[in-house]
Protein backbone atom coordinates (compact mmCIF):
# COMPACT_ATOMS: atom_id res chain seq x y z
CA UNK A 1 0.00 0.00 0.00
CA UNK A 2 1.33 3.47 -0.83
CA UNK A 3 2.05 6.05 1.85
CA UNK A 4 -0.83 8.22 0.65
CA UNK A 5 -3.19 5.30 1.16
CA UNK A 6 -1.94 4.71 4.67
CA UNK A 7 -2.45 8.35 5.56
CA UNK A 8 -6.16 8.11 4.75
CA UNK A 9 -7.02 4.96 6.69
CA UNK A 10 -10.11 5.41 8.83
CA UNK A 11 -9.84 4.78 12.58
CA UNK A 12 -13.08 3.59 14.16
CA UNK A 13 -15.07 5.55 11.56
CA UNK A 14 -14.30 8.89 13.24
CA UNK A 15 -10.97 10.38 12.23
CA UNK A 16 -8.20 9.62 9.76
CA UNK A 17 -5.45 7.45 11.19
CA UNK A 18 -2.31 9.52 11.17
CA UNK A 19 1.03 7.89 10.45
CA UNK A 20 3.83 8.31 12.96
CA UNK A 21 5.66 10.77 10.71
CA UNK A 22 2.69 13.12 10.70
CA UNK A 23 2.51 13.57 14.46
CA UNK A 24 3.73 17.05 15.28
CA UNK A 25 4.69 18.98 18.41
CA UNK A 26 3.95 22.71 18.35
CA UNK A 27 6.11 25.44 19.97
CA UNK A 28 2.99 26.65 21.81
CA UNK A 29 3.24 23.59 24.07
CA UNK A 30 5.88 25.38 26.14
CA UNK A 31 3.58 28.36 26.68
CA UNK A 32 0.86 25.99 27.89
CA UNK A 33 3.39 24.39 30.22
CA UNK A 34 4.50 27.78 31.56
CA UNK A 35 0.93 28.72 32.49
CA UNK A 36 0.46 25.43 34.33
CA UNK A 37 3.77 25.93 36.13
CA UNK A 38 2.78 29.42 37.29
CA UNK A 39 -0.62 28.20 38.47
CA UNK A 40 0.96 25.29 40.37
CA UNK A 41 3.56 27.53 42.02
CA UNK A 42 0.99 30.07 43.20
CA UNK A 43 -1.41 27.46 44.53
CA UNK A 44 1.33 25.65 46.47
CA UNK A 45 2.62 28.91 48.00
CA UNK A 46 -0.84 29.52 49.45
CA UNK A 47 -0.98 26.02 50.92
CA UNK A 48 2.27 26.23 52.87
CA UNK A 49 2.15 29.94 53.81
CA UNK A 50 2.32 29.57 57.60
CA UNK A 51 4.38 26.38 57.97
CA UNK A 52 7.75 28.11 58.40
CA UNK A 53 6.39 31.00 60.53
CA UNK A 54 4.10 29.00 62.80
CA UNK A 55 5.49 30.69 65.92
CA UNK A 56 4.72 34.24 64.70
CA UNK A 57 1.37 33.13 63.23
CA UNK A 58 0.07 31.67 66.48
CA UNK A 59 0.70 34.99 68.23
CA UNK A 60 -0.68 37.17 65.43
CA UNK A 61 -3.93 35.23 65.13
CA UNK A 62 -4.11 34.46 68.87
CA UNK A 63 -4.44 30.75 68.29
CA UNK A 64 -2.63 27.42 68.70
CA UNK A 65 -0.19 25.42 66.60
CA UNK A 66 -2.97 22.92 65.99
CA UNK A 67 -5.21 25.56 64.38
CA UNK A 68 -2.32 26.83 62.23
CA UNK A 69 -1.81 23.23 61.06
CA UNK A 70 -5.52 23.09 60.19
CA UNK A 71 -4.99 25.95 57.72
CA UNK A 72 -2.75 23.64 55.69
CA UNK A 73 -5.01 20.67 56.37
CA UNK A 74 -7.81 22.32 54.35
CA UNK A 75 -5.89 21.43 51.17
CA UNK A 76 -5.87 17.76 52.08
CA UNK A 77 -9.49 17.71 53.23
CA UNK A 78 -10.84 19.54 50.16
CA UNK A 79 -9.26 17.01 47.82
CA UNK A 80 -11.53 14.22 49.04
CA UNK A 81 -14.83 15.63 47.69
CA UNK A 82 -13.34 17.72 44.88
CA UNK A 83 -10.74 15.26 43.58
CA UNK A 84 -13.29 13.16 41.66
CA UNK A 85 -14.98 16.35 40.46
CA UNK A 86 -11.70 17.61 39.05
CA UNK A 87 -11.08 14.30 37.25
CA UNK A 88 -14.56 14.52 35.74
CA UNK A 89 -13.96 18.13 34.67
CA UNK A 90 -10.64 17.35 33.01
CA UNK A 91 -12.00 14.24 31.26
CA UNK A 92 -15.28 15.76 30.13
CA UNK A 93 -14.63 19.48 29.65
CA UNK A 94 -10.94 19.46 28.81
CA UNK A 95 -7.88 21.34 29.91
CA UNK A 96 -8.92 24.94 29.17
CA UNK A 97 -12.35 25.03 30.82
CA UNK A 98 -11.06 23.18 33.88
CA UNK A 99 -8.08 25.46 34.42
CA UNK A 100 -10.00 28.67 33.74
CA UNK A 101 -12.38 27.69 36.54
CA UNK A 102 -9.58 26.56 38.85
CA UNK A 103 -7.42 29.66 38.29
CA UNK A 104 -10.29 32.07 38.98
CA UNK A 105 -11.27 30.26 42.19
CA UNK A 106 -7.62 30.16 43.24
CA UNK A 107 -7.04 33.89 42.66
CA UNK A 108 -10.24 34.78 44.52
CA UNK A 109 -9.14 32.74 47.53
CA UNK A 110 -5.70 34.34 47.60
CA UNK A 111 -7.16 37.87 47.60
CA UNK A 112 -9.72 36.98 50.28
CA UNK A 113 -6.88 36.00 52.62
CA UNK A 114 -5.28 39.39 52.03
CA UNK A 115 -8.54 41.31 52.44
CA UNK A 116 -9.23 39.60 55.76
CA UNK A 117 -6.05 41.03 57.24
CA UNK A 118 -7.66 44.48 57.36
CA UNK A 119 -10.08 43.25 60.03
CA UNK A 120 -9.25 44.28 63.59
CA UNK A 121 -9.98 41.11 65.56
CA UNK A 122 -7.33 38.36 65.26
CA UNK A 123 -9.94 35.60 65.06
CA UNK A 124 -11.83 37.50 62.34
CA UNK A 125 -8.62 37.77 60.31
CA UNK A 126 -8.04 34.06 60.81
CA UNK A 127 -11.59 33.26 59.69
CA UNK A 128 -11.01 35.03 56.34
CA UNK A 129 -7.72 33.22 55.98
CA UNK A 130 -9.63 29.96 56.34
CA UNK A 131 -12.27 31.00 53.78
CA UNK A 132 -9.64 32.01 51.25
CA UNK A 133 -7.60 28.91 51.97
CA UNK A 134 -10.63 26.68 51.36
CA UNK A 135 -11.22 28.29 47.95
CA UNK A 136 -7.61 27.72 46.94
CA UNK A 137 -7.92 24.16 48.26
CA UNK A 138 -10.97 23.59 46.05
CA UNK A 139 -8.93 24.67 43.02
CA UNK A 140 -5.97 22.46 43.90
CA UNK A 141 -7.28 19.09 42.56
CA UNK A 142 -7.58 20.40 39.00
CA UNK A 143 -4.23 22.16 39.32
CA UNK A 144 -2.44 19.01 40.52
CA UNK A 145 -4.14 16.61 38.12
CA UNK A 146 -3.63 18.56 34.89
CA UNK A 147 0.13 18.01 34.18
CA UNK A 148 -0.26 14.40 32.96
CA UNK A 149 -3.18 15.41 30.72
CA UNK A 150 -1.27 18.41 29.37
CA UNK A 151 1.83 16.29 28.73
CA UNK A 152 -0.21 13.62 26.94
CA UNK A 153 -2.16 16.20 24.89
CA UNK A 154 0.67 18.55 23.87
CA UNK A 155 3.96 16.60 23.99
CA UNK A 156 5.47 13.74 21.99
CA UNK A 157 6.40 10.39 23.54
CA UNK A 158 10.06 11.36 24.06
CA UNK A 159 9.10 14.59 25.89
CA UNK A 160 6.09 13.53 27.97
CA UNK A 161 8.02 12.56 31.10
CA UNK A 162 10.09 15.75 30.93
CA UNK A 163 6.97 17.90 30.54
CA UNK A 164 5.25 16.08 33.38
CA UNK A 165 8.37 16.51 35.51
CA UNK A 166 8.49 20.26 34.92
CA UNK A 167 4.77 20.76 35.52
CA UNK A 168 4.46 18.44 38.50
CA UNK A 169 7.55 19.80 40.23
CA UNK A 170 6.37 23.37 39.94
CA UNK A 171 4.22 22.42 42.93
CA UNK A 172 7.30 21.67 45.08
CA UNK A 173 8.86 24.88 43.77
CA UNK A 174 5.84 26.70 45.15
CA UNK A 175 6.29 24.84 48.43
CA UNK A 176 9.94 25.94 48.52
CA UNK A 177 9.01 29.57 47.91
CA UNK A 178 6.24 29.27 50.46
CA UNK A 179 8.79 27.97 52.98
CA UNK A 180 11.63 30.42 52.32
CA UNK A 181 9.80 33.71 51.73
CA UNK A 182 7.71 33.92 54.93
CA UNK A 183 10.69 34.03 57.35
CA UNK A 184 12.34 36.63 55.11
CA UNK A 185 9.26 38.87 54.85
CA UNK A 186 7.80 38.31 58.32
CA UNK A 187 9.74 39.41 61.38
CA UNK A 188 6.62 40.36 63.36
CA UNK A 189 2.91 39.68 63.08
CA UNK A 190 2.05 42.88 61.21
CA UNK A 191 4.29 41.76 58.31
CA UNK A 192 1.87 38.95 57.48
CA UNK A 193 -0.30 41.38 55.50
CA UNK A 194 2.55 42.06 53.08
CA UNK A 195 3.22 38.33 52.80
CA UNK A 196 -0.39 37.60 51.86
CA UNK A 197 -0.24 40.34 49.20
CA UNK A 198 2.95 38.90 47.72
CA UNK A 199 1.38 35.45 47.55
CA UNK A 200 -1.76 36.77 45.84
CA UNK A 201 0.19 38.28 42.92
CA UNK A 202 1.37 35.08 41.12
CA UNK A 203 -2.09 33.55 41.50
CA UNK A 204 -3.66 36.61 39.86
CA UNK A 205 -1.14 36.56 37.01
CA UNK A 206 -1.75 32.85 36.44
CA UNK A 207 -5.53 33.40 36.26
CA UNK A 208 -5.08 36.26 33.79
CA UNK A 209 -2.85 34.22 31.48
CA UNK A 210 -5.04 31.12 31.61
CA UNK A 211 -8.24 33.03 30.87
CA UNK A 212 -6.70 35.00 27.99
CA UNK A 213 -4.43 32.51 26.27
CA UNK A 214 -4.60 28.87 27.39
CA UNK A 215 -5.55 26.49 24.56
CA UNK A 216 -7.25 23.17 25.09
CA UNK A 217 -5.22 21.14 22.59
CA UNK A 218 -2.93 21.59 19.56
CA UNK A 219 -4.31 21.61 15.97
CA UNK A 220 -2.98 18.08 15.38
CA UNK A 221 -1.90 15.43 17.93
CA UNK A 222 1.76 15.01 18.93
CA UNK A 223 1.56 11.22 19.41
CA UNK A 224 -0.55 8.16 18.75
CA UNK A 225 -1.96 8.11 22.29
CA UNK A 226 -3.02 11.76 21.99
CA UNK A 227 -4.72 10.88 18.70
CA UNK A 228 -6.86 8.17 20.31
CA UNK A 229 -9.93 9.06 22.33
CA UNK A 230 -9.80 8.20 26.03
CA UNK A 231 -12.45 6.13 27.79
CA UNK A 232 -15.49 8.05 29.11
CA UNK A 233 -15.19 9.07 32.76
CA UNK A 234 -17.49 6.40 34.23
CA UNK A 235 -15.97 3.59 32.15
CA UNK A 236 -12.50 4.81 33.08
CA UNK A 237 -13.40 4.86 36.76
CA UNK A 238 -14.53 1.23 36.57
CA UNK A 239 -11.28 0.32 34.84
CA UNK A 240 -9.26 1.95 37.62
CA UNK A 241 -11.18 0.17 40.38
CA UNK A 242 -10.55 -3.28 38.86
CA UNK A 243 -6.93 -2.66 37.86
CA UNK A 244 -4.89 -4.42 40.57
CA UNK A 245 -1.58 -2.94 39.45
CA UNK A 246 -3.01 0.58 39.57
CA UNK A 247 -4.34 -0.08 43.09
CA UNK A 248 -0.85 -1.13 44.21
CA UNK A 249 0.57 2.08 42.77
CA UNK A 250 -2.29 4.07 44.26
CA UNK A 251 -1.57 2.76 47.76
CA UNK A 252 2.20 3.15 47.60
CA UNK A 253 2.09 6.57 45.94
CA UNK A 254 -0.74 7.75 48.20
CA UNK A 255 1.12 6.87 51.39
CA UNK A 256 4.31 8.41 50.01
CA UNK A 257 2.61 11.68 49.08
CA UNK A 258 0.90 11.75 52.49
CA UNK A 259 4.29 11.50 54.20
CA UNK A 260 5.75 14.29 52.03
CA UNK A 261 2.72 16.51 52.68
CA UNK A 262 3.04 16.07 56.43
CA UNK A 263 6.79 16.78 56.33
CA UNK A 264 6.16 19.93 54.29
CA UNK A 265 3.50 21.09 56.76
CA UNK A 266 5.39 20.26 59.95
CA UNK A 267 8.99 20.91 58.88
CA UNK A 268 9.05 24.25 60.69
CA UNK A 269 7.87 22.64 63.92
CA UNK A 270 10.28 19.72 63.47
CA UNK A 271 13.16 22.18 63.14
CA UNK A 272 11.98 24.47 65.94
CA UNK A 273 11.70 21.51 68.28
CA UNK A 274 15.41 20.80 67.78
CA UNK A 275 16.52 24.39 68.40
CA UNK A 276 16.52 25.78 64.84
CA UNK A 277 14.91 29.17 64.23
CA UNK A 278 12.32 30.03 61.57
CA UNK A 279 14.92 31.19 59.03
CA UNK A 280 16.83 27.93 59.37
CA UNK A 281 13.58 25.98 59.07
CA UNK A 282 12.82 27.83 55.83
CA UNK A 283 16.29 27.03 54.48
CA UNK A 284 15.84 23.35 55.30
CA UNK A 285 12.63 23.42 53.27
CA UNK A 286 14.47 25.12 50.41
CA UNK A 287 17.25 22.50 50.48
CA UNK A 288 14.61 19.77 50.38
CA UNK A 289 12.91 21.25 47.32
CA UNK A 290 15.96 22.45 45.34
CA UNK A 291 17.63 19.06 45.60
CA UNK A 292 14.26 17.51 44.73
CA UNK A 293 14.19 19.45 41.47
CA UNK A 294 17.59 18.02 40.58
CA UNK A 295 16.42 14.51 41.43
CA UNK A 296 13.28 14.90 39.39
CA UNK A 297 15.31 16.20 36.45
CA UNK A 298 17.53 13.13 36.63
CA UNK A 299 14.49 10.84 36.80
CA UNK A 300 12.77 12.62 33.92
CA UNK A 301 15.82 12.34 31.70
CA UNK A 302 16.24 8.63 32.46
CA UNK A 303 12.63 7.66 31.81
CA UNK A 304 12.34 9.80 28.67
CA UNK A 305 15.46 8.20 27.26
CA UNK A 306 15.14 4.60 28.43
CA UNK A 307 11.45 4.34 29.52
CA UNK A 308 12.68 2.58 32.68
CA UNK A 309 9.72 3.69 34.80
CA UNK A 310 9.48 0.73 37.18
CA UNK A 311 13.18 0.36 38.09
CA UNK A 312 13.59 4.09 38.67
CA UNK A 313 10.50 4.25 40.88
CA UNK A 314 11.55 1.31 43.03
CA UNK A 315 15.18 2.38 43.49
CA UNK A 316 14.32 6.00 44.29
CA UNK A 317 11.50 4.99 46.67
CA UNK A 318 13.84 2.70 48.62
CA UNK A 319 16.52 5.39 48.88
CA UNK A 320 13.89 7.97 49.90
CA UNK A 321 12.89 5.75 52.84
CA UNK A 322 16.52 5.38 53.93
CA UNK A 323 17.02 9.14 53.62
CA UNK A 324 13.99 9.90 55.78
CA UNK A 325 15.34 7.78 58.65
CA UNK A 326 18.72 9.50 58.31
CA UNK A 327 17.21 13.00 58.18
CA UNK A 328 15.16 12.36 61.31
CA UNK A 329 18.24 11.22 63.21
CA UNK A 330 20.52 14.02 61.97
CA UNK A 331 17.92 16.64 62.91
CA UNK A 332 18.24 15.60 66.56
CA UNK A 333 22.01 16.31 66.51
CA UNK A 334 21.38 20.06 66.27
CA UNK A 335 23.83 20.67 63.40
CA UNK A 336 22.23 22.90 60.78
CA UNK A 337 24.81 22.02 58.09
CA UNK A 338 24.26 18.28 58.55
CA UNK A 339 20.49 18.72 58.62
CA UNK A 340 20.59 20.79 55.42
CA UNK A 341 22.66 18.15 53.62
CA UNK A 342 20.31 15.36 54.66
CA UNK A 343 17.28 17.49 53.72
CA UNK A 344 18.80 17.80 50.26
CA UNK A 345 19.42 14.06 50.00
CA UNK A 346 15.84 13.37 51.13
CA UNK A 347 14.45 15.83 48.60
CA UNK A 348 16.56 14.40 45.76
CA UNK A 349 15.07 10.94 46.09
CA UNK A 350 11.59 11.92 47.32
CA UNK A 351 10.63 14.39 44.63
CA UNK A 352 12.28 12.35 41.92
CA UNK A 353 9.55 9.78 42.49
CA UNK A 354 6.68 12.16 41.75
CA UNK A 355 6.69 12.51 37.91
CA UNK A 356 7.71 8.88 37.40
CA UNK A 357 4.78 7.58 39.48
CA UNK A 358 2.31 9.87 37.70
CA UNK A 359 3.55 8.69 34.29
CA UNK A 360 3.32 5.07 35.46
CA UNK A 361 -0.26 5.73 36.50
CA UNK A 362 -1.08 6.64 32.91
CA UNK A 363 0.96 3.76 31.46
CA UNK A 364 -0.70 1.04 33.53
CA UNK A 365 -4.28 2.31 32.97
CA UNK A 366 -4.26 3.33 29.28
CA UNK A 367 -6.70 4.11 27.60
CA UNK A 368 -8.16 5.66 30.77
CA UNK A 369 -7.78 9.44 30.66
CA UNK A 370 -4.55 10.81 32.09
CA UNK A 371 -6.62 13.27 34.15
CA UNK A 372 -8.41 10.43 35.93
CA UNK A 373 -5.39 8.25 36.58
CA UNK A 374 -3.38 11.16 38.00
CA UNK A 375 -6.36 12.66 39.83
CA UNK A 376 -7.05 9.57 41.91
CA UNK A 377 -3.36 9.07 42.69
CA UNK A 378 -3.31 12.59 44.13
CA UNK A 379 -6.62 11.95 45.90
CA UNK A 380 -5.11 9.00 47.75
CA UNK A 381 -2.15 11.10 48.86
CA UNK A 382 -4.25 13.98 50.11
CA UNK A 383 -6.83 11.78 51.85
CA UNK A 384 -4.20 9.68 53.64
CA UNK A 385 -2.38 12.84 54.67
CA UNK A 386 -5.25 13.94 56.92
CA UNK A 387 -5.09 11.17 59.55
CA UNK A 388 -1.30 11.15 59.26
CA UNK A 389 -1.05 14.88 59.99
CA UNK A 390 -3.51 14.66 62.88
CA UNK A 391 -1.69 11.63 64.25
CA UNK A 392 1.69 13.38 64.13
CA UNK A 393 0.26 16.45 65.87
CA UNK A 394 -1.23 14.30 68.62
CA UNK A 395 1.91 12.18 68.98
CA UNK A 396 4.24 15.17 69.41
CA UNK A 397 5.74 15.69 72.85
CA UNK A 398 4.33 18.86 74.37
CA UNK A 399 6.15 21.61 76.23
CA UNK A 400 9.80 21.24 75.20
CA UNK A 401 11.63 24.34 76.42
CA UNK A 402 14.58 25.59 74.34
CA UNK A 403 16.86 28.60 74.52
CA UNK A 404 16.90 30.21 71.04
CA UNK A 405 18.94 33.09 69.65
CA UNK A 406 16.85 36.08 68.50
CA UNK A 407 18.27 39.44 67.38
CA UNK A 408 21.65 38.89 69.06
CA UNK A 409 19.93 37.87 72.27
CA UNK A 410 18.49 34.72 73.78
CA UNK A 411 14.96 33.74 74.69
CA UNK A 412 13.40 30.63 76.17
CA UNK A 413 10.53 29.26 74.09
CA UNK A 414 8.29 26.23 74.33
CA UNK A 415 8.03 23.96 71.30
CA UNK A 416 6.67 20.56 70.35
CA UNK A 417 9.25 17.78 70.02
CA UNK A 418 8.45 16.09 66.67
CA UNK A 419 11.09 13.33 66.87
CA UNK A 420 8.64 10.48 67.51
CA UNK A 421 6.21 11.62 64.77
CA UNK A 422 9.18 11.84 62.38
CA UNK A 423 10.12 8.22 63.02
CA UNK A 424 6.46 7.28 62.61
CA UNK A 425 6.51 8.92 59.16
CA UNK A 426 9.59 6.86 58.30
CA UNK A 427 7.70 3.71 59.22
CA UNK A 428 4.74 4.69 57.04
CA UNK A 429 7.08 5.33 54.10
CA UNK A 430 8.64 1.89 54.58
CA UNK A 431 5.18 0.30 54.56
CA UNK A 432 4.41 2.15 51.30
CA UNK A 433 7.61 0.73 49.78
CA UNK A 434 6.13 -2.78 50.00
CA UNK A 435 3.33 -1.85 47.58
CA UNK A 436 5.74 -0.13 45.21
CA UNK A 437 8.02 -3.19 45.08
CA UNK A 438 5.00 -5.37 44.22
CA UNK A 439 4.08 -3.17 41.22
CA UNK A 440 4.83 -5.04 37.96
CA UNK A 441 2.49 -3.58 35.32
CA UNK A 442 3.42 -3.34 31.65
CA UNK A 443 3.69 0.02 29.88
CA UNK A 444 0.35 -0.16 28.11
CA UNK A 445 0.39 3.31 26.56
CA UNK A 446 3.87 2.86 25.07
CA UNK A 447 2.97 -0.61 23.80
CA UNK A 448 -0.19 0.73 22.17
CA UNK A 449 1.75 3.54 20.48
CA UNK A 450 4.36 1.12 19.15
CA UNK A 451 1.68 -1.26 17.91
CA UNK A 452 -0.12 1.54 16.09
CA UNK A 453 3.10 2.75 14.50
CA UNK A 454 3.86 -0.76 13.29
CA UNK A 455 0.31 -1.22 11.99
CA UNK A 456 0.48 1.97 9.96
CA UNK A 457 3.54 0.68 8.12
CA UNK A 458 2.12 -2.78 7.43
CA UNK A 459 -1.49 -1.96 6.63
Amino acid sequence: MEMSDRDTLINDGRTPRTSAQQFRSYPGRWWVLFQIVLLQVGNAMVWITFASISDVSTKYYDTSYFVINLVSLTYLAAYIPFGPVSSYMLDTHGLRRSLVLASLINATGAWLRFAGDFLAAPHARLALVFVGQVLCAVAQPMVLSCPTLAADTWFSENQRATANTIASLSNPIGIALGSVLPPIVVSQGSDIRLLLLIFAIPNSLAALLVVLSLKDRPPTPPSASAHEKSEPFKAGLRSLIYNKQYLLLLTGFGLGVAVVNVISTLLGQMANGQGFNDNEAGLLGAALIVAGLVGAGVCGAIVDTYHAFRPVLKVFFFLACCSLYAFTYVLTLGSFAAAAVMAGVLGFFTFGILPVALELGVECTYPVSAGSSAGFLWLAGQALGIPLLLGCSAYAEQGKELVVHINNGTETKTYHDMTNPSYMLSGVATFALIFVLCFTSNYRRLEASQAQAGESWTA
